[in-house]
């Protein structure tokens, strides 16, 4: 069986990159034949400490990221420029699928358009989309403009027409498979959950930080402030905590004017430290520094209560305990990983942060935490569990 997997990189975001990556490269250490496109990303090959099946193309013209970025390209101005990239990396792909023969093509679903339909009528019976998120309700969440609106209506108007020639669904959770599947004419479409997983041996245990039982710190790693995040939540309810421990929240990630406003109105200014993004030996800083860890804890802004988050992988991969906020697929039916997490659920945007203390006291008495959570993180996370799976599936496809 040959694949064809392809990802247009349109986040930008070195952990998806990196996601990616490890599926392929996981999908052939199976037996599968598995060639990877990377269109307009940022990843050089010989970065990579491995050899991998993945090429690095170019598109001739400049990114939608770049468009965005240029105040005089509005309007009807921006729908001609879209229009032309789109067409011009839909005909890269078609290209690069006339010189191969495969099986099927696994695209990261990248919100459909015109262009993205005449790919997939051309191939039809052989696109299987993966799905992350439900993405017309993402989308509602992001400030209202033009440009917005017409990548929505898009949406609406050809997405339910791409998946009906989709040949398969896979996504990271039941509710966002079962709701693109909803979205097609006949609501029937093979399918599959494949919860995130993550390149354990890629992952350095971190180092246990020692507890004086007074001070607790707690790290909140984020690739981006969106609203499912709930930050602000985490904020708001640390300034109603009146525990007697002392709390330190540290929150890696791009920073957000908003956020740091907000923290600065509940008076939390000497106790959150917005660090910035962090990567490599300064990221490694954080995680021997802190007890305990957040993961999201807004999805159902997003129209969730089910969800698999790569950063609570990380967080396992490392070892450090965390608290979620929703259902993770990894995490909720796992007894393996039972003592080293915590769901608690917000209510009215706000949660009851003394039971994060509780949890964090709880699980920084168990020996060797770090070790044992990296351990099971092996044997249920990582990235050849995870493609075992689709390789099942998709050898029940042909």
């Amino acid at each position: 069986m040959k694949i064809l997997y392809v990802f247009l990189d349109e986040t930008k975001s070195p952990g998806v990159r990196k996601k990616v990556r490890s599926k392929i490269n996981s999908l052939n250490n199976q037996g599968i034949d598995t060639l990877g496109i990377f269109l307009n990303t940022e990843v050089k090959k010989n970065e990579n400490n491995f050899e991998e099946k993945i090429e690095y193309v170019k598109l001739k013209i400049k990114p939608l990221s770049t468009i965005f970025n240029r105040r005089y390209l509005r309007d009807v101005k921006w729908l001609f420029e879209t229009k032309k990239y789109n067409k011009e990396r839909y005909r890269l792909l078609s290209e690069i699928i006339e010189k191969h023969f495969f099986d099927f093509i696994i695209m990261r679903y990248p919100l459909a358009n015109r262009e993205l339909l005449r790919f997939v009528k051309k191939n039809k019976n052989k696109i299987i989309f993966e799905h992350n998120s439900k993405e017309l309700v993402e989308l509602s969440l992001s400030k209202q403009n033009k440009v917005l609106n017409h990548i929505i209506e898009n949406e609406k108007l050809y997405g339910p027409k791409v998946l009906g020639y989709a040949k398969a669904i896979f996504g990271v959770g039941n509710e966002v498979v079962q709701y693109e599947v909803s979205r097609t004419k006949t609501n029937q479409k093979p399918n599959c959950v494949i919860s995130n997983g993550i390149d354990v041996d890629s992952i350095d245990i971190r180092n246990l930080p020692k507890y004086d039982g007074k001070e607790i710190r707690i790290l909140f790693l984020t690739g981006s402030p969106s609203p499912w995040v709930g930050i602000d939540i985490v904020l708001e309810s640390l300034a109603n905590f009146s525990g007697k421990q002392d709390v330190k929240l540290y929150i890696v990630g791009p920073e957000n004017e908003e956020l740091i406003t907000l923290s600065s109105e509940l008076n939390l200014n000497t106790i959150v430290d917005f660090t910035g993004s962090k990567a490599n030996d300064e990221l490694d800083y954080y995680f021997n520094l802190c007890h305990i860890a957040f993961g999201t804890m807004a999805m159902t802004r997003v129209g969730l209560s089910e969800h698999s988050s790569l950063k609570v992988c990380e967080y396992a991969a490392r070892g450090i305990p965390f608290v979620l906020g929703y259902d993770d697929t990894n995490f909720c039916k796992s007894k393996a990983f039972k003592p080293y997490f915590s769901k608690i659920e917000p209510k009215n945007n706000r949660i009851d942060f003394s039971q994060v203390i509780q949890f964090g006291e709880s699980v920084m008495h168990l020996p060797n935490h770090s070790a044992e959570m990296h351990k099971i993180a092996k044997e249920e996370l990582d990235s050849e569990v995870k493609m075992k799976k689709l390789k099942d599936f998709l050898i029940g496809l042909k």
